[in-house]
């Protein structure tokens, strides 16, 4: 019975020998595959790059044709700056084939069906993206799900992004969760940072930056710049760690040198406000201009905004044009934005309204909110179109509701000043209420005009010139100099310059005027100028006058122009 018993575990013993031999040899064979996997992906990679750079070659050169055939072979392969360069060149006519985009459509799906499964990933972003093929995200999702059958970890973060942002499907967090997890165990870097996201924005988890603190970390060690650079924004902002602006920069500049454009950017903003270092304005453009040379709009868009402000370097509108169109063509709203001031104020191009309210158009279709406030401005002044309230209203009702300020303050206007609607206070205190709540100094100066000089008014607030002055100065504090020349007028005539209402006080009517001119109101500067010229709240001082009427004057305020040479 014993040696039955023996002879028994000895059998058990060996089938258990054998079932761990063949375990271990599926493992070693699986790593052998994932190590072959990554040899031919590196292989395919450094070819795809050898192609790219030898069109690039070609293309400076101008030989047009040979530059389309080699960006033609790393696009294949997957080089999405050699995609990039094949848009333009068909753009301009430059030797590329009419068909190159169905041939590359054509050649993924060939190599797809036989077992490549990059292609299907490749297929899938074609679709996503709309390249060379109408857009169509369930299409992408169905060639991401083959590649992810075949191994790979790309597609299954791909397919997180799509049920992360609900492209093609309803938006699902617990899904696109399930798909970063199985994208990082298959050692997929960006799906820690996809991982560290949802943890630091507490999309589908509970909100945990300690744990996106981990997964960007995880990320960043792998070789992703995204993941280094979220970890700059956590030291940055102080989220789930001290607030550490050295450390931000740290991250920031790895995650620059291994790519990431937006870190360049990021630290050509800390050097432009100070913020963790002496401020720069060289060194804010020197990052702006390597995160642009990466393909950053906003690096581009901020190297503009140097120009044209003469920040660290002479202020150059033409400069300013071209950074700003070189965005633009990127398709940053800000960019547009900037462009259609440049036309509408003819800066180093003749003044052009047609083109200024293209831009704006522009500008508010890339997602720049501004855009439409601006753009409802051309409508409301005429400019460049005929005159219409109408259309003014539907872009500032437009720019009101993605979150600008000042489309709720201009709507505030209309309705306060009966333009292309009937005068409706309430409605004008309600939208004035919501821009001064999103930090609109002109909305509080809005308030305060319902309660002073429109107050009482049939339909509107009662007069209460203590409130008026309450919203006057908050309006002043946030730096608005009509608000405390209003103040400086309500003073000097004890209420409204009408009627009265409080007490006249013209020392305190000269302090509020002052502080107005000195924020560039040069009407404050045209009332102390009159104040010392007859000596009103202060010692008469004819040359004083002749100072304040100059100031005035310089500032555009032509009816001081006389006074100030006359004195």
């Amino acid at each position: 019975m014993k040696k039955m018993i023996v002879a028994g575990l000895k059998d058990v013993l060996k089938v258990a020998l054998l079932v761990t031999l063949c375990f271990i040899g599926v493992q070693m064979q699986a790593k052998e595959n994932k190590a072959e996997q990554a040899k031919r992906q590196a292989k395919q990679e450094l070819q795809a790059r050898q192609s790219y750079d030898a069109g690039v070659k070609a293309y400076e050169t101008k030989q047009y044709k040979k530059a389309a055939t080699y960006f033609q072979k790393a696009a294949m392969m997957g080089n999405s700056q050699a995609y990039a360069y094949l848009t333009k060149m068909d753009k301009l006519g430059q030797g590329v084939p009419k068909d190159w985009k169905q041939k590359l459509e054509k050649y993924y799906q060939e190599t797809g069906k036989k077992g490549d499964h990059q292609s299907f990933e490749k297929l899938g972003d074609m679709y996503t993206e709309g390249k060379g093929v109408p857009r169509d995200y369930r299409k992408a999702i169905e060639y991401y799900q083959k590649a992810a059958e075949k191994g790979n970890a790309r597609a299954y973060n791909k397919l997180g992004l799509m049920y992360y942002s609900g492209k093609g499907m309803p938006r699902d967090y617990t899904k696109a969760f399930e798909y970063y997890q199985k994208a990082a165990e298959m050692g997929d870097a960006k799906a820690y940072n996809n991982l560290g996201l949802m943890y630091y924005n507490g999309k589908g988890v509970q909100q945990d930056y300690q744990q996106a603190l981990e997964y960007y970390k995880k990320a960043g060690k792998m070789g992703n710049a995204d993941g280094y650079a979220r970890l700059g924004d956590l030291y940055y902002n102080g989220k789930g760690v001290p607030r550490d602006y050295t450390k931000a920069f740290e991250y920031y500049k790895k995650a620059g040198e291994m790519g990431s454009a937006l870190s360049y950017y990021k630290l050509g903003a800390m050097y432009y406000s100070g913020k963790g270092m002496q401020q720069d304005y060289q060194e804010a453009l020197d990052y702006y201009k390597k995160a642009g040379q990466m393909e950053s709009a906003d690096g581009y868009t901020r190297l503009g905004d140097l120009y044209y402000n003469g920040k660290g370097v002479p202020k150059d509108y033409t400069q300013a044009l071209k950074y700003y169109q070189k965005a633009g063509e990127m398709g940053d709203g800000v960019a547009y934005e900037r462009l259609g001031d440049i036309y509408t104020e003819g800066q180093s191009v003749p003044k052009d309204y047609a083109k200024a309210l293209d831009y704006y158009r522009k500008s508010g279709e890339s997602g720049d909110v501004a855009g439409y406030y601006k753009l409802g401005s051309m409508y409301y002044n005429g400019h460049g179109v005929e005159q219409n309230y109408a259309m003014a209203m539907t872009y500032y009702q437009r720019a009101a509701e993605e979150g600008d300020a000042t489309g709720y303050y201009s709507l505030g206007v209309m309705y306060q000043n009966g333009q292309g609607v009937p005068i409706d206070f309430q409605k004008a205190f309600g939208y004035y209420k919501k821009a001064a709540k999103m930090g609109s100094a002109k909305a509080y100066v809005g308030l305060g005009d319902l309660y002073g000089i429109e107050g009482g008014a049939p339909g509107g607030m009662p007069r209460d010139y203590k409130r008026a002055v309450e919203y006057y100065q908050k309006a002043g504090e946030m730096g608005d100099g009509v608000a405390y020349r209003i103040l400086g007028d309500m003073y000097i005539s004890g209420g409204t310059p009408v009627e009265g209402g409080m007490p006249k006080d013209d020392r305190k009517a000269a302090e509020y005027y002052q502080k107005a001119g000195e924020m560039g109101e040069p009407s404050a500067y045209a009332m102390l100028g009159d104040m010392y010229q007859d000596g009103q709240g202060v010692p008469r001082d004819p040359q004083k006058a002749k100072e304040y009427y100059k100031k005035a004057c310089d500032m555009g305020y032509q009816d001081t122009c006389a006074s100030s040479s006359d004195l």
